[in-house]
């Protein structure tokens, strides 16, 4: 991850780079960043699509169910490996997809980083209830809140609350 950053930040300076006036290499450096204020507004609007995606998911799993009394931590367990985890990951790729804005990069990294290990962490885990789930996730949650990333946050009643 750190390979594709560093990446990243080559392209916005190779932007800047060239023939023009100080100015205009300012500018374009400028337009190819992204400041807080936006970055966090994509980054939660990408976690609410997603999370509005996996409500709808989660009760249309749970009233396909061959057994329409299955005990929820059951639901929950063959949801979260089905679709609450991949979109989980979905989450990730997309964040990952938004340039940091200029200053932010180590905490954007970490924040990413975090997210990355716990999802490989628990992709073959049997999660069996939203508070599980959010415990898994203290640490990363943590952090996107500290930064303002709040729909990103995994509750426990995330996938049906």
């Amino acid at each position: 991850m750190a390979s594709l950053l560093v990446s990243a930040v080559a392209i916005v300076a190779a932007a800047g780079c060239g023939g023009s006036s100080d100015g205009d290499s300012a500018k374009a450096q400028a337009q190819a960043s992204t400041s807080k204020t936006e970055f966090i507004k994509r980054s939660n609007a990408f976690c609410s699509a997603s999370r509005n995606d996996i409500r709808r998911r989660f009760i249309a799993y749970r009233r396909h169910l061959p057994n329409p009394a299955t005990p929820l931590p059951k639901v929950y367990a063959g949801a979260a490996s089905e679709f609450i985890m991949p979109s989980l990951q979905f989450w990730y790729d997309d964040i990952l997809s938004l340039t940091p804005p200029p200053g932010d990069e180590a905490e954007i990294e970490d924040i990413l980083r975090t997210v990355e290990i716990t999802v490989a962490n628990i992709m073959d885990l049997e999660i069996h209830s939203g508070r599980k789930l959010s415990a898994l996730f203290n640490r990363s949650n943590r952090l996107m809140r500290q930064y303002g990333i709040d729909s990103c946050i995994v509750t426990r009643n995330f996938a049906y609350g």
